[in-house]
Order: structure tokens, then C-alpha cells, then sequence
């Protein structure tokens, strides 16, 4: 369900040198630069052992807290001195060669100048507690443990897709485990009674049952509160002019249908959908998108969707346009006689007893997706069902100039999706939201901008959603994402 923390190690900018008269300078994540007489905050808990901090993460007995507020008092190039807001006491980070990348780089890790608040606000509450007590705690994704007890350290564990993360501690190492889906199983090195988060903060089942499969509301009671998204962080990106101007836009036009149905007929209502169908037109809108067409609840029928992806968006687009299909509200699942599966849109008339001739087929939507003259087709669905025969993989940026790099990856004909969950799971509602939207309109604005080239793939809004809304909805919503036809990518640009 989860995949490996890019999330964070991502989202780092590249620090750099400057150096003169012996001193370096760095730049945090979202660009700044910081230098002595700089106040910075700390971007993960650290761990001080006799007010001393070392590059390779070890683990000392004293917490200096998430968002800790510093004050630069020097900086050369194996050591930072500072001293904590409010506090005489001088505190030391040295760097050794064992970090395996260049200093200014790996203070960039932990010195900042935005708080990440939002960022732990939309997790879990073990995540939360763990980050709090600045331990890693049974249940932990992997993103909270690095807030919790930091990065660790590049010459033990190179990468941090694999699922065993060896830490320096006090007296002898941690080794951090976690199961295939990106969640805390155990840690060597601490007893089970250290690592085991309070009862009240342990994963339960929902006590609510849908009424049918697909998406379904959450009690406001028993469910995390309602968020909308903050404005992405756009210093270190590039604005689409920027990266467009050398050859031309990447898209002749970008169009998009938005689909939103709360009132069913026959199936059971909903009471976010319409107002996510909402949100999503109204950010396009905002991003400069040459159209957006809306429709919502009564008209929703089958007839007029089919109509309207079949007949009226091939009409909008040409061989150099992007088009975008959101839709909100139910989704099922067939299971076929040779064991395979179907996944289907429910339209507002669609009937729960003859879901095949009255619904929308996945096979049906690759059809359609073929009658398009556009070059690059993307649906983000917030319903739940299988049988999507995706392709996979991340388009990882090459060397050289990102302007060369977005046009060849999007000069190839693609059709790619993210849905808002798999087979027998529920598109969850939190407050008259959907997260699954929620997250997608987070990943859209630039959150999911791994590299900071000022541009989101598809790829990358795939592997930001999918461990955020696992991670929001308790493991009970799990996205899927990946191609459906093509070998392209889709390139929606940050501002």
C-alpha cells in the first residue's frame, strides 16, 4: 500500500556552496539561504547527546523538538554552531565523511525555514504521538519516523525504499523494520514496551458499513477533521512560463470534464462528491486550464456522460492536448467467470441490480480515452474498484535541462489514472470532502514536485497520493495509479 518515503527525501532541495573567507552557506528546502546570524527551525526532531549533533543521525538522550526555532552563531565547512531560541546554551552539528553527501546538502535535511505543521496535521494519530515523543512507535509510516528520530544515515542504509533502516544509537544501533506496505513492524534495539504506541492510539475497524461499495461518509465524530488544502510553497519552482517559453507550450490547450454526483437514484447518497467535483474545477480554473466543463448529480446520467467523453471532449481536443476526466461518486467492482474483474463508474441512474448495462465499464473508458485525438488523456476517479490491467513505473528527471526532459517525456501519446482506492475498499468523505481529492488537489499544486523543477507527472501525483491517503484513512483506502495505454508521461506544471 505504501510506497518507500520520497515524500521527504524528495522535497529537499540540492543545498550548494558558497564559499569566501572560509565560510559556507546553505540553502533549506524552500530555497532560502542560510548563513551565520540566520534564524532557521528544525525540519525533523533531533537527538542531541551532550548538546552535539552529528551529520550521521546518532541517536543521543536529548529532544530538540520539531519546528525548534535556531539562531546560526557559525558555520564553516565540517561544523554548524547554534544556539536554541530563548537559550544560552551553544549547540554543535558536525559533519563527517560517513554522511556520503556534501555538508551543506545534509544540513539541508534538518534546517529550514517552514515549519512542515500541515504536513503533520494530516497524519495518523500514532504518527503524531511518535513525533511528539521523538521515538519510532509500532504503526509509524515511514515518513513519521523520519519526523520523529530523523534521516538515517547514508552509509548504513543507502536507500530509503528498503524496508530495514539501520540508526547509530547511544550505546549500539537501531535497526527500524518495516512491512511491505511502509509501516513500523518492530525495532531492533528497543524492547516491544518502548516501541508500542497506547491502546486508544491503535488501529481499529470502522464501526460504520457502508451501504454498498465504492464511497461512502465517515461520522464527523470518527473521523480525522475536515482539511483543504494551503497554498503549495513556490519559491524554488520554476512558473510554467518559465519552463515553457524556449519551445512552446507542452499542451496546445488542456480541457477537462469534471463529474460529481451526490444524489444516486437507486444508490445510496453521498455528500461530498458534487463539492469535490467543485474544488477540482475551480483549482483548474485558477491554474489557467482552457476549459472546464461541469456536471453534476441529475445530469450525470449515463447517457450524458458517455455523450459528453465520447462525442463533445473529442470535439475540444487536438493531437497536442491535455485532457483531464475527474470523477466523483460511486464505483463497483464485477467479478467475472474466469476470475478476472471489472471495474465501472455508477452514473446517477445506474441500477444496483444491473450494474453491466447501466453503468460505465472500465473497458468502455479505454474506449472512449481511444476516441480522442488528444495526446495525453488523465482520469482521477475518487471511487474504489478493481480490475484496471495498469502498467507501472516512475519516470525518474535525467540529466540536463529540465525543459529538454519535460518536452521528451511528454512528446509520447499516454493515457494514465489514479483512483481513489482498490477492490472491496471506500472511497472515505471527512467532513463533506473526499480525502482522496483532498490529496490530489495537494499533489497538483505542488506538493508532489519531488525534484522542485516546477512541474508534477503523473508518476509523482501517484506517489505522493497513495501513502498520504493510506496514511489519512488508517490503511482503510489504498489509491492505485499507473498507465493504461502509451509509454508517456502527463505534465502538469506547479505555479
Amino acid at each position: 500500500m505504501h510506497r518507500a518515503p520520497a515524500l521527504l527525501a524528495g522535497s529537499l532541495a540540492i543545498a550548494f556552496f558558497a564559499l569566501g573567507c572560509g565560510s559556507t552557506s546553505f540553502s533549506d528546502p524552500s530555497g532560502n539561504r542560510l548563513t551565520v546570524g540566520s534564524t532557521a527551525i528544525t525540519l525533523v526532531n533531533l537527538h542531541a547527546k551532550k548538546r552535539v549533533l552529528s551529520s550521521v543521525n546518532r541517536q543521543g538522550t536529548e529532544l530538540i523538538p520539531l519546528c525548534t526555532e535556531i539562531q546560526i552563531t557559525g558555520l564553516g565547512r565540517k561544523r554548524m554552531d547554534f544556539r536554541i531560541a530563548g537559550s544560552p546554551q551553544p549547540y554543535q552539528f558536525r559533519y563527517h565523511k560517513a554522511a556520503a553527501e556534501p555538508f551543506p546538502q545534509n544540513l539541508a535535511r534538518y534546517f529550514g525555514t517552514r515549519c512542515p505543521s500541515d504536513r503533520v496535521a494530516g497524519m495518523s494519530a500514532v504518527d503524531q504521538y511518535g513525533i511528539e515523543k521523538g521515538r519510532p512507535y509500532i504503526g509509524m509510516t515511514k515518513q513519521g519516523v523520519i519526523l520523529a528520530i530523523g534521516y538515517p544515515p547514508k552509509h548504513r542504509t543507502p536507500s530509503l525504499a528498503g524496508n530495514k533502516w539501520r540508526y547509530w544509537g547511544t550505546r549500539r544501533g537501531w535497526m527500524v523494520n518495516f512491512d511491505g506496505d511502509g509501516i513500523l513492524t518492530s525495532v531492533k534495539g528497543l524492547n516491544t514496551a518502548q516501541i508500542t504506541p497506547p491502546s486508544d492510539l491503535q488501529v481499529a475497524s470502522r464501526t460504520a458499513t457502508p451501504s454498498a461499495p465504492g464511497r461512502y461518509s465517515l461520522p464527523s465524530q470518527s473521523a480525522q477533521p475536515s482539511y483543504t488544502p494551503p497554498p503549495p510553497q513556490t519559491a524554488t519552482r520554476r512558473t510554467a512560463r518559465e519552463i515553457t517559453t524556449e519551445d512552446g507550450k507542452l499542451y496546445s490547450r488542456r480541457v477537462a470534464v469534471v463529474i460529481g454526483i451526490n444524489e444516486y437514484e437507486h444508490w445510496p447518497s453521498l455528500s461530498g462528491a458534487s463539492n469535490d467535483g467543485h474544488r477540482v474545477a475551480e483549482f483548474l480554473r485558477e491554474e489557467g486550464w482552457d476549459e472546464v466543463i461541469e456536471v453534476y448529480d441529475e445530469e450525470a446520467t449515463r447517457r450524458r456522460m458517455l455523450k459528453m467523453l465520447g462525442t463533445e471532449l473529442p470535439r475540444m481536443t487536438d493531437e497536442n492536448t491535455l485532457a483531464m476526466i475527474y470523477f466523483a461518486g460511486h464505483g463497483q467492482t464485477e467479478t467475472l467467470p474466469g476470475g478476472g474483474k471489472r471495474g465501472y463508474l455508477i452514473p446517477v441512474d445506474g441500477d444496483t441490480e444491473d450494474v453491466f448495462s447501466t453503468a460505465i465499464s472500465m473497458d468502455t473508458v479505454r474506449d472512449l480515452s481511444k476516441r480522442t485525438p488528444a495526446k495525453h488523456v488523465y482520469y482521477a476517479i475518487d471511487a474504489c474498484y478493481s480490475g484496471l490491467a495498469l502498467t507501472r513505473g516512475i519516470t525518474r528527471p535525467g540529466s540536463g535541462s529540465p525543459d529538454v526532459y519535460l518536452r521528451k517525456i511528454t512528446s509520447v501519446p499516454v493515457v494514465q489514472i489514479i483512483t481513489a482506492g482498490a477492490d472491496g475498499e471506500q472511497a472515505i468523505e471527512v467532513g463533506g470532502q473526499g480525502l482522496f481529492t483532498t490529496y490530489l488537489l495537494r499533489a497538483m499544486q505542488g506538493e508532489a514536485d519531488f525534484n522542485h523543477d516546477g512541474a508534477v507527472t503523473a508518476s509523482e501525483i501517484g506517489a505522493y497520493v497513495k501513502p498520504e491517503v493510506t496514511n489519512a484513512s488508517r490503511n482503510q483506502q489504498t489509491p492505485q495509479f499507473g498507465t493504461m495505454e502509451g509509454s508517456g508521461e502527463i505534465v502538469f506544471l506547479a505555479r
